[in-house]
């Protein structure tokens, strides 16, 4: 078993590990979607069988994975923006998301990481740290949708 002390003298870039994990987590996502359309699809053709009169090949099919009801989904990374300031973890979420991304969805990005902003309208709150902020810059073409500045 590691101990807390080997951990430590590990070095690591904390961007690179998040990116990995943002990646995995995308990666399982598409597996889970995939086995499910493979199941379904083998649920039609025992439906096809049967429809025929072929019912004694028909083998049970495995319920599609779903979280439980009360079991909350887990995208793995529910923290990575905790203590970050709204403008870094947007840089970040912008970033990891292709260098484009509307701004609902940064604000979602940053709430399931964990970041919590406020204000009486936090996606002003949100704008003005992303207007600030040089690394970023507003999609002429789009609206509220913002940009990686190229370079950074």
């Amino acid at each position: 078993m590691v101990t807390d002390e080997l951990l430590h003298l590990v070095k690591f870039d904390p961007n690179e590990l998040r990116s990995a994990i943002v990646k995995c987590d995308q990666e399982a996502e598409g597996f889970l979607k995939r086995r499910n359309e493979v199941m379904e699809l083998a649920a039609l053709y025992r439906q096809i069988l049967k429809t025929h009169g072929h019912e004694a090949t028909e083998v049970p099919t495995p319920a599609p994975e779903t979280p439980a009801k009360d079991e909350p989904v887990s995208r793995g990374h529910d923290r990575r923006f905790r203590g970050m300031k709204i403008a870094d973890a947007a840089f970040q979420a912008i970033t990891e998301a292709g260098g484009k991304m509307h701004g609902k969805k940064v604000a979602q990005a940053l709430l399931d990481g964990g970041l919590k902003f406020g204000g009486k309208n936090p996606m002003d709150v949100l704008r003005y740290s992303l207007i600030r902020d040089s690394r970023i810059e507003k999609d002429p073409t789009e609206k509220n949708t913002w940009l990686v500045k190229a370079g950074e």
